[in-house]
């Protein structure tokens, strides 16, 4: 039985951590939270097994486009993790692929649903397995 990974929660409402945790967390994902990016941008620096991350725009004291800019000085660990960006701003994809050249990142724009949660962490799992990444 294949495992699944830690899926990273990164964002500044409290409500929404608890929220999203409570939807993976009933879908058999284990989860950690970080309320800024740069709490976020630790735990990526950190941990050694790769996460799913679910990272936010704004947030105080790190933007979530400077926790990418900052990940992104490393590509070993640019690469370990798989990032999926969560905001209600419909150009963060766009800076966010100006900042973070090693992968085009899934979107989940809000307000969304459940099942749109699930599919994408889905498929960055996937991502994690298929790229040989899965030292879980």
């Amino acid at each position: 039985m294949v495992s699944l990974p830690t899926v990273l929660v990164i964002d500044d409402d409290l409500c929404i951590r608890k929220m999203l945790c409570e939807i993976l967390n009933l879908d058999g994902y284990p989860t950690i939270t970080a309320e800024d990016g740069q709490e976020g941008l630790e735990i990526l620096w950190k941990t050694e097994k790769p996460l799913v991350a679910l990272l936010g725009y704004m947030m105080p004291n790190m933007l979530g486009t400077e926790t990418l800019r900052y990940l992104a000085e490393d590509p070993v660990r640019a690469r370990r993790h798989a990032i999926v960006l969560v905001s209600g701003h419909w150009n963060f994809p766009e800076m966010a692929a100006e900042v973070f050249p090693y992968a085009l990142l899934p979107f989940i724009k809000k307000p969304f649903t459940a099942k749109q949660l699930l599919r994408a962490v889905e498929q960055a799992t996937k991502r994690l397995y298929r790229e040989g990444l899965n030292r879980v």
